[in-house]
């Protein structure tokens, strides 16, 4: 690796990035050399789209205040105080309430009563904001984010210094990561192994693995390959396939494979339980892996109950999910403190080719038809109808 923050591994760290990029809205970073505010305060307002670009006096960073990835206070020659909020998600997806949180927790600050506030959530691949605030934030991606950095550097740069030569080389990183997701977004199918050795190790990954990775993907398999991007690109994928998604949904990972997980209880008819599970919150969830769907059932308060509750749970959902498919094989959760029966359904070896044209909603739909089914063969439920 030629790149130097290629080199440290960088490319899937969050927080190392977040870092990086508050130091160079800092004063510590004299890459823009005398002209660094007026650079600095042009940069921070193309990121975030905000017109017109006014030029400030002081820029202060903060890196995790109030969790926030990166939280930045400005104030301007005439004294108006901002606050700009950036959720830096390069390497996972937002939760379903997180962007909400950070803008509640600002909002509800007396520091920022009288701030201009703006949010930027930036990503990878272009991906809406969600929640209830969703209005307030803007999406910028990495790639755009990158030619602003290098145009910044090209107009105003201390050639010499350090400090640029540091932020260069960061340009670089971004831009090749961002090049190489395009590039893979626009054809996955030419990249295999991306979905099949996710869970392979770095420390697996020696020169006689990479030149065979280089030899069958070319470079830019290689620059996946050697910065441990499979997941990562996984879930970019996924998460364009789920962009219209009428459900609410997360993506997450286990083992180095990326996971699609559509939560669908409201959109389930629960019934009438019975006494023992009036106090009960079942969740319904769909999940995607590796090809599979799977439907399942989660009981969500129950996380460290005992073992003989735990195993009438289990018991009861299996005879409900046999009822509703003998065909098909249940698996209930076999980690201590977990309350959870799934079953897999269907499933599409080699996924990746020719995904783009799978209609998540149609498959979701019929996936919540089936866990109807096993809602309602449930012995207790059953009884009750």
């Amino acid at each position: 690796m030629s790149n130097f923050f290629n080199s440290i591994g960088i490319a899937d760290m969050e927080k190392v990035h977040s870092a990086v990029i508050g130091w160079m809205f800092s004063d510590k970073c004299e890459a823009f050399g005398n002209s660094g505010k007026r650079v600095k305060s042009k940069l921070l307002c193309d990121l975030f789209g905000v017109l017109p670009k006014v030029e400030f006096n002081t820029i202060t960073v903060y890196i995790e205040a109030f969790n926030i990835d990166i939280l930045i206070e400005t104030i301007d020659s005439t004294g108006n105080t901002g606050c700009w909020v950036i959720e830096n998600k390069i390497k996972s997806n937002q939760h379903s309430n997180q962007l909400d949180k950070y803008v509640d927790i600002i909002e509800k600050t007396s520091k920022y009563n009288s701030s201009e506030k703006h949010y930027c959530f930036l990503t990878l691949i272009e991906e809406a904001p969600k929640g209830k605030h969703s209005d307030k934030w803007c999406n910028a991606q990495y790639q755009r984010f990158s030619g602003l950095i290098v145009n910044a550097l090209n107009t105003n740069s201390n050639s010499s210094h350090f400090d640029r030569l540091s932020l260069n080389e960061y340009y670089k990183c971004i831009k090749e990561i961002s090049d190489s997701l395009d590039d893979f977004i626009s054809a996955p199918s030419k990249y295999e192994f991306v979905f099949t050795e996710g869970n392979k190790k770095k420390s697996d990954k020696d020169n006689t693995y990479l030149s065979k990775i280089e030899k069958k993907y070319k470079s830019t398999g290689r620059f996946i390959a050697e910065n441990g991007l499979e997941t990562i690109f996984q879930k970019c994928y996924l998460g364009k396939l789920a962009k219209d998604l009428r459900f609410p949904f997360q993506i997450a990972e286990t083992r180095g494979n990326a996971m699609l997980n559509v939560d669908v209880t409201d959109k389930i008819t629960w019934g009438k339980v019975g006494e023992k599970y009036l106090n009960v919150k079942l969740h319904a969830g769909i999940e995607f892996q590796k090809g599979t769907f799977k439907i399942q059932i989660h009981d969500m308060y129950n996380k460290a109950g005992n073992s003989a509750a735990k195993e009438t749970f289990n018991s009861q959902w299996e005879e409900a999910f046999k009822n509703a498919d003998p065909s098909k094989t249940t698996n209930p959760s076999k980690k201590n403190g977990r309350y959870y029966v799934s079953m897999s359904i269907s499933s599409k070896k080699d996924w990746w080719k020719g995904s783009s044209c799978m209609d998540l909603n149609k498959i979701i739909e019929k996936c919540i038809n089936d866990l109807q089914k096993v809602v309602d063969s449930h012995p207790l439920i059953k009884a009750a109808l």
